[in-house]
């Protein structure tokens, strides 16, 4: 079984969210770490593309004949949910998407709520589809809290990224039947 996770990349100048000291691009990449180790030791292969367009991440998980796609995030905004975004037309996608989401919301009782959220194009989703559509297997875009919200504050911490991250590769595992 192969997952491949991609980091988010800010092109066009883009720089990543800060807030409290803290930017989105590391807290990623710490629960990224988390994930993988939590994927690795139940014997999935994962590969971590980072720092690159996410069409190079997709491109990864489409020649490497993945099981999973997973475009990960940070939020940033004024909302108190963790989210989990999926293509409106995969019934696979979105399985995996509620398996995720379910992990987290049991994981960080910090979150106000854990959701998911069919992208469709042209909707306001539209941002969270480009991350993840035009890929073979089941993608999903995780942003599973936000990173100026006060009540997520434990969840920037080592132990909040650990629960995030282990919180993705448990849904991930469970999708996978592994």
């Amino acid at each position: 079984m192969l997952v491949v996770l991609a980091r988010h990349h800010h092109g066009g100048g883009s720089p990543p969210s800060e807030a409290f000291g803290f930017r989105e691009d590391l807290l990623t990449r710490d629960y990224i770490r988390y994930a993988e180790d939590a994927l690795v030791d139940a014997g999935v292969r994962v590969v971590v593309v980072s720092g690159v367009p996410y069409s190079t991440g997709k491109g990864v998980a489409n020649t490497m004949d993945a099981d999973v796609f997973v475009a990960c995030h940070v939020n940033s905004g004024k909302y108190k949910t963790g989210c989990v975004f999926c293509p409106a037309s995969s019934p696979e996608d979105h399985e995996l998407a509620s398996l995720v989401c379910t992990a987290l919301g049991d994981s960080c009782p910090e979150l106000e709520r854990t959701r998911v959220w069919e992208c469709k194009p042209g909707a306001w989703t539209d941002d969270a589809l480009g991350t993840i559509n035009r890929v073979v297997p089941p993608a999903i875009c995780y942003e599973p809290f936000f990173i100026n919200a006060v009540e997520h504050a434990a969840l920037r911490h080592d132990e909040g990224l650990r629960r995030v991250g282990e919180a993705l590769a448990r849904g991930i595992l469970e999708y996978l039947g592994a």
